[in-house]
């Protein structure tokens, strides 16, 4: 498989791609797509005069209230300008200053810098209100499928060209050393923070064996020989009696590699590249099963592996990663032997490819213990 990294204007300096070995997809993006909540206005800098609103004065005593009256900045013209991290702009002949968290935007218009995850919509960031920590030596098991966290905001978010997503929507989330959030089910994984992430310990998608992690395919086995998913593995060739080939092994970013050949029975092919801007998000590929004789109910082929999970992090402040992600494959299954154990009457199944990683933030840390894995 291949690891790609997508990075612009991200404060990653190239010499951290060193740290990942080559796998599956992985990208890394800065900001300034979209929409973000609102910006907070600056306090308003005009002046305030006294009106009164009474009635006609009777001789020196006046019987009416007098009240204040706010009329905005101070008068202004020109056009729309972004100075030292302040939108100004001109309102009714008045100067109006707006705070640009993420700074001014380059471009033809002048704004503030925006922000949009990927894959699903940024309004869904105003309602991280709850934070999620997950605390040393705690082990959080989280369902994707049902996708629902106790005392978080959770949905189920359609996609276009791939499974639907569990997003999980927090004002901070942060691993703890040695702690490890770990989902399963068919659902990739998003967590969108309005405020940081902080992965001091480990979330990890992989695959386990034949087993896929959230939102990667499964492997070959049974009736059904190829895995499946964005690129599946397919199952090996079965010759005459003995003859038995190998499962190709599943792709995502780089192709798998094909099976082995077994006497004249070829191996199956590897799942071929495809699409490395993870939108949609999508999880590894299964590898092809194996091929073998039927003893029983039970094959000598070796079942594929399942493909890794599907993880996006994005975070409205800052990502901070010293722990570990991962998302790998799952390996292939040996091949079966007779019941007397002395001849090989079956191949192995085709390992799962590794899954994908989306990390998004405008301030992205990797410090040197940072595993990714994939």
């Amino acid at each position: 498989m291949s690891f790609r990294f997508a990075v612009a204007f991200s404060r990653i300096s190239l010499s951290l791609l060193a740290l990942f070995p080559l796998a599956a997809c992985s990208a890394i993006v800065h900001s300034d797509v979209g929409s973000l909540p609102p910006a907070m206005e600056s306090p308003d800098a005009g002046p305030v005069i006294h009106v009164d609103l009474g009635a006609r004065d009777l001789g020196s005593q006046d019987l009416g209230p007098v009240v204040e009256v706010d009329l905005g900045g101070p008068p202004c013209s020109g056009a729309t300008r972004c100075v030292e991290g302040e939108l100004i702009e001109c309102v009714g002949g008045r100067e109006q200053r707006t705070a640009c968290p993420l700074g001014c935007a380059m471009g033809a218009a002048t704004r503030c810098a925006q922000f949009v995850p990927s894959n699903v919509s940024a309004d869904s960031f105003a309602i991280g209100t709850a934070d999620l920590d997950v605390g040393a030596g705690e082990v959080m098991l989280l369902n994707a499928d049902t996708c629902e966290v106790e005392g978080v905001a959770t949905h189920l978010v359609a996609q276009a060209g791939g499974p639907s997503l569990c997003v999980l929507i927090v004002r901070n989330l942060r691993v703890r050393t040695g702690g490890t959030l770990m989902p399963a089910g068919a659902h990739p994984l998003v967590v969108l923070a309005s405020g940081d992430i902080d992965v001091e310990g480990t979330i990890d998608v992989s695959a386990d064996q034949g087993r896929p992690g959230p939102g990667g395919g499964t492997g070959g086995g049974g009736a059904a020989l190829n895995g499946t998913g964005a690129a599946g593995g397919a199952g090996g060739a079965h010759v005459d009696s003995f003859d038995d080939g190998g499962g190709g092994g599943g792709g995502l970013c780089g192709a798998g590699g094909a099976g082995g050949q077994g006497g004249t029975a070829t191996g199956g092919t590897g799942g071929g590249a495809t699409s490395t801007e993870l939108t949609p998000l999508v999880g590894g590929s299964g590898g092809g099963s194996g091929r073998g004789s039927v003893v029983g109910a039970s094959s000598l082929g070796g079942g594929g592996g399942g493909g890794g999970g599907a993880l996006q992090l994005s975070a409205y402040g800052r990502l901070r990663l010293s722990g570990a992600l991962l998302t790998g494959g799952g390996g292939g299954g040996g091949g079966g032997i007779t019941m007397s154990g002395s001849v090989n009457w079956g191949s192995g199944g085709g390992g799962g490819s590794g899954g994908a990683m989306l990390l998004e933030a405008p301030s992205i840390e990797v410090t040197a213990t940072a595993r990714l894995v994939a």
